[in-house]
């Protein structure tokens, strides 16, 4: 598998194929956020929001939704 190195809004995502992975604390942009874990969506309104933990696992590993 190849890694690709993405810089989104100045930060540093890793994109797995088509997978872009954000984890809490970041501020990836805008959409919906997909729990790596247990597949709860968060959705970021604004470019300026922060991820959170997952609300349901606690879990802080997200793939970004299409």
């Amino acid at each position: 598998m190849k890694l690709y190195p993405v810089v989104l809004m100045g930060i540093f995502l890793i994109q797995y194929g088509e997978d872009i992975m954000a984890t809490t604390g970041e501020k990836p942009g805008k959409g919906a956020y997909y729990c790596e874990k247990c597949g709860q969506r968060v959705d970021l309104d604004d470019h300026t929001d922060t991820l959170p933990p997952c609300p349901k696992c606690a879990h802080t590993k997200y793939k970004k939704g299409r």
